[in-house]
């Protein structure tokens, strides 16, 4: 404070003689570049200066919207080579279910199977419902180790193999369509999911339902609640 005092008169008495004087601290500030006290003070006025407002930096762009995932389409229940089942085959008329009708042969034994009306192969007292699992379980019967095995190309039904069938099933569903397409026996039947498949998956509903009531059922009780105090 008395520094800044001083410094007023200097400037009072410069002016009264008409000379434009600067005291000598304020002008090393000056010389050393360090202009921070005459942007924030001036000892003419002896009041604080408001100081530079800083500028603003530069909007950041908005990011770009992600595009949204368009969902895969839905697959349809019959036509493709991974979808078709031996219910298709059946709703086509191309076999049918029967008794010992569903054979395969392996190390010189045949082994034959009953297929079920809604496609299921019945064999040793089990129930499949794909070919190659019916394949894969007679051959590891001899062959424990075997990992997989494409039970179309080994099974046959009726004594057709079920390979030949289902290329049949789908050159006649690729050359008029699921809804559309007349049944390639030649009957007229139409050539889309019927009571065989509404059966199998009616039978995988049931299957699933009572495997989740087992688990729900399996769980241990809640504990009971504790008593409240008096």
């Amino acid at each position: 404070a008395i520094a800044r005092l001083m410094m007023e008169e200097e400037y009072a008495a410069a002016d009264a003689a008409g000379l434009d004087y600067s005291p000598s601290m304020f002008s090393r500030r000056r010389r050393r570049g360090d202009d921070s006290e005459s942007d924030e003070y001036s000892p003419r006025r002896g009041v604080k200066r408001a100081a530079k407002p800083k500028p603003k930096p530069p909007p950041k762009p908005s990011p770009k919207p992600k595009p949204k995932k368009e969902r895969p389409p839905a697959k349809a229940p019959s036509g493709g080579a991974s979808g078709v089942t031996l219910a298709h085959l059946i709703d086509a008329n191309l076999i049918a279910p029967g008794v010992d009708v569903v054979s395969t042969l392996y190390n010189g034994v045949t082994e034959l199977a009953t297929l079920r009306d809604d496609g299921a192969i019945a064999w040793d007292g089990r129930e499949f419902h794909s070919v190659s699992a019916f394949s894969l379980a007679v051959k590891r019967r001899t062959n424990p180790d075997r990992k997989a095995d494409d039970g179309w190309k080994c099974v046959k039904c009726d004594g057709v193999a079920l390979d030949a069938v289902k290329r049949r099933y789908e050159a006649t569903v690729a050359a008029g369509g699921a809804e559309g397409a007349e049944d390639a026996a030649g009957d007229g039947a139409i050539v889309k999911p019927g009571g065989a498949v509404e059966l199998a998956m009616r039978k995988a509903r049931d299957a699933k339902d009572a495997a989740a009531r087992e688990r729900e059922a399996s769980k241990p009780p809640p504990p009971p609640p504790k008593p409240k105090p008096a």
